[in-house]
C-alpha cells in the first residue's frame, strides 16, 4: 500500500493530480456591512481535503461545533457527543430509522413541520398529536396522551418537537415547560427528538436593544433552555442546522445526543 507504484483502488477516490480544480473564489458581503465585500479563496490543496474526510465529519469543524454546543447549549449528560449531518432533514430521516419501526407510535405537536409528517407517513409510523397553546406544546396534554396510550397497550417511543419558532405556530416553549415535558418523557421511556433549527432566531433575546442599533447582537448564552441542557438521563437527540444561521440551502447541520446515539450514526 505504501509503494508509490501501486494504484490504490479501495479508497474509491481519483488521484489528487487529476482533480480539475485549481482555485475556488467567492465574493461575499461582509457580515457587518451591506456595502463592503470580501473575497474568499480556496486553493487546490484545500479542495483535496474532500477526498480524506472521516465518516462523522471534518475534525476541525467538529471540534468547533463541540465547543459551541458546550458553551451555548450546555449539555447536562456526561457522555454527550455530536456528529455532522447533510442538513436537519437528513438527520431527521436517520433519527426515524434509528428509533422507530413501521407501526410504532411517534408523538407530535398538533400542528407540525410538514416534511416531518411526510417522512413519518413514508416510514409507516402512527402519529399522535399533542395539543399546543400560545406558548407551544402543553405538558398537560402530553400527560393525558401518554396515559391514554399506555391504557390502550401502546408504547410511544419518540416525541418530536420544535420548541423554538415552532413550525408553523411560531411559538417559543417557556423554560418551565422544558422540565415538565422532559420529566414526563423520561418517566415513560420516550426519546425527545428536539428539532431546534430556529434556536438562534429568537427576537425576544434582543428586546433590550434599541431599534436603531443594527450592530448589536444578543448574547448566545441568553437564548435560554434546551432539552439537552437538562438531559441527565440520555434521552434527547437534538437537531440543528446552518441553513437558518448562515445561509439557506446549506444542507449542513449537526446533531447532539448521548454517545450511544451518535455512535449508532457511524
Amino acid at each position: 500500500m505504501k509503494d508509490a507504484n501501486n494504484v490504490v483502488l479501495c479508497k474509491g477516490v481519483p488521484p489528487d493530480e487529476y482533480l480539475p480544480l485549481n482555485t475556488i473564489c467567492f465574493t461575499v458581503k461582509k457580515w457587518d456591512s451591506a456595502d463592503d465585500v470580501q473575497t474568499v479563496s480556496v486553493d487546490a490543496a484545500s479542495t483535496m481535503l474532500a477526498q480524506r474526510y472521516p465518516a462523522l465529519a471534518w475534525g476541525q469543524l467538529k471540534s468547533i461545533l463541540c465547543e459551541h454546543t458546550r458553551s451555548v447549549c450546555k449539555p447536562a449528560a456526561s457522555d454527550w457527543a455530536i456528529a455532522l449531518s447533510a442538513g436537519s432533514m437528513s438527520a431527521l430521516d436517520i433519527a426515524i430509522a434509528m428509533f422507530l419501526n413501521p407501526g410504532d407510535t411517534i408523538l407530535v405537536e398538533e400542528f407540525t413541520f410538514l416534511a416531518m409528517i411526510n417522512a413519518c407517513v413514508a416510514a409507516g409510523l402512527r402519529l399522535v398529536p399533542i395539543s399546543c397553546d400560545s406558548s407551544g406544546l402543553c405538558p398537560e396534554s402530553l400527560e393525558l396522551v401518554l396515559g391514554s396510550e399506555r391504557s390502550a397497550g401502546r408504547v410511544p417511543k419518540v416525541l418530536y418537537t420544535v420548541p423554538v419558532g415552532q413550525n408553523p405556530l411560531g411559538t417559543r416553549l417557556p423554560a418551565h415547560r422544558y422540565q415538565a415535558i422532559y420529566d414526563l418523557c423520561t418517566e415513560h421511556g420516550v426519546v425527545i427528538l428536539e428539532d431546534d433549527a430556529y434556536f438562534y432566531q429568537q427576537h425576544n433575546a434582543h428586546d433590550s436593544l434599541a431599534d436603531d442599533d443594527g450592530s448589536a447582537v444578543g448574547e448566545l448564552q441568553n437564548l435560554g433552555a434546551t432539552f439537552v441542557s437538562i438531559d441527565h438521563k440520555g434521552m434527547v437527540f437534538r437537531l440543528e442546522s446552518f441553513a437558518k444561521m448562515l445561509a439557506p440551502g446549506f444542507r449542513l447541520g449537526w446533531v447532539t445526543g448521548p454517545k450511544r446515539f451518535i455512535e449508532a450514526l457511524g
